[in-house]
């Protein structure tokens, strides 16, 4: 994997998007990047404090269908950026591809497959103090074995991670398109919806807490409330005890000298 270039990387908010006959600058958009991996999310002014998935009713369910977020690797060449997307809230989209010029700490994005121009705010540069984790195996509370991705990736005082839901989408153009067909189940379309993509900072004291995320009820929550106990495995791996029982490996592709280690990690 070929690092991406040190210009790209730090945590960036957007600060407006265009596209043709739309502006957007209400939606709550974040991307941090480290020099190998990626975490997108973004949150509709109007989404409102949400409850957990299993007591929403369906409108509640369609304010979360509105949501996006992805997360995986970026490839450069020369100014084009193409975001591949490793795991997706909403359903498989046209390639994420931009065409990128840096002005200071602004980034400013035109699409290439779609018209669109978005601008962009650094508001963390990165330094080496960074991690990069990639979800290599899990196995649920009864000790099946899931196939899903996973990415987490901190950098200074901030911290993203990302989990796909655990079974696939079916076809659809969105994910409201979904969440409207009464041919699913209201369990079904919770499922649907149970995609986390998190965004926390790293406080002083060592607590990492999530401030926004795709599953609203995680929102002003501990990293290891939400997420468990962690432990190394080696100089390569991290082993995860989640909540709910499951029990993930995650592999190292980066980590940085300052890096001090995940909350109670070992």
């Amino acid at each position: 994997m070929t690092p991406v270039p040190e210009i790209y990387r730090g945590l960036w908010r957007r600060r407006v998007l265009e596209t043709s006959g739309h502006v957007d600058r209400s939606t709550t958009v974040y991307w941090l990047q480290t020099s190998s991996l990626y975490a997108d999310v973004r949150i509709p002014a109007d989404r409102g404090r949400r409850g957990r998935l299993t007591r929403l009713t369906p409108a509640g369910l369609r304010a979360l269908a509105r949501q996006q977020g992805f997360a995986g690797a970026l490839a450069v060449e020369g100014d084009v950026l193409t975001w591949q997307r490793w795991l997706d809230y909403q359903p498989p989209a046209m390639p994420d591809v931009g065409r990128v010029r840096i002005d200071g700490d602004r980034l400013i994005e035109h699409g290439v497959h779609a018209a669109y121009h978005e601008e962009w705010q650094r508001v963390q540069p990165a330094g080496d103090d960074n991690l990069a984790l990639v979800l290599e195996e899990e196995v649920d509370p009864n000790r099946c074995p899931l196939d899903r991705d996973g990415v987490l990736v901190a950098l200074e005082g901030y911290f993203m991670i990302a989990l796909a839901r655990p079974e696939p989408l079916p076809d659809a153009k969105d994910l409201a398109a979904l969440v409207d067909n009464d041919t699913y189940t209201l369990d079904a379309k919770r499922r649907f919806l149970n995609c986390a993509i998190e965004l926390g900072v790293r406080h002083a004291g060592g607590r990492w807490e999530l401030q926004l995320s795709t599953l609203p009820h995680h929102e002003g929550l501990g990293f290891k409330q939400v997420h468990g106990t962690w432990r190394r495995d080696g100089a390569g791996h991290y082993l995860q005890s989640s909540p709910c029982g499951a029990r993930r490996r995650w592999r190292v592709l980066e980590q940085g000298p300052r890096f001090r280690g995940l909350p109670g990690a070992t």
